[in-house]
């Protein structure tokens, strides 16, 4: 018996239609969260960031999630933040806080739900 093909069509169509689904729910949280305009603000700059994501010591010593699988240096903010097949990893929040303090109090579940409707606009990261 053959395993799951990940790579298959229907397989591909089932995880867009969770990620779909995942998507429209954060929307609904998002709207009722009462963030400021300075909170949405920062937001909205870290996820256009493209300073790395990871200043805590050396490359060596930053978690695999937030590498470039290419480079093995940290990646920035914009790719951690704006990933549209991922979540982003949760060790990216530490440096969203430590750099935009106005986010510092809310958690990861508000920030991954606001951040929702600002990954909906798209931004091509040339134009940053």
């Amino acid at each position: 018996m053959m395993a799951d093909d990940d790579a298959s069509p229907q397989s591909r169509a089932v995880k867009q239609q969770k990620r779909e689904a995942v998507a429209a729910a954060r929307r609904t949280t998002a709207a009722e969260l009462t963030l400021s305009g300075e909170e949405v603000e920062a937001l909205t700059a870290a996820s256009k960031s493209l300073d790395p994501c990871w200043r805590e010591g050396s490359a060596e010593d930053c978690p695999t999630a937030l590498k470039s699988v290419f480079t093995q240096q940290p990646i920035d903010f914009f790719a951690a933040l704006r990933n549209p097949q991922e979540d982003p990893d949760p060790a990216v929040w530490i440096g969203v806080r430590k750099t935009w303090p106005v986010l510092a109090e809310r958690s990861d579940d508000d920030l991954l739900a606001a951040l929702q409707p600002i990954k909906d606009v798209r931004v091509d990261k040339r134009s940053l």
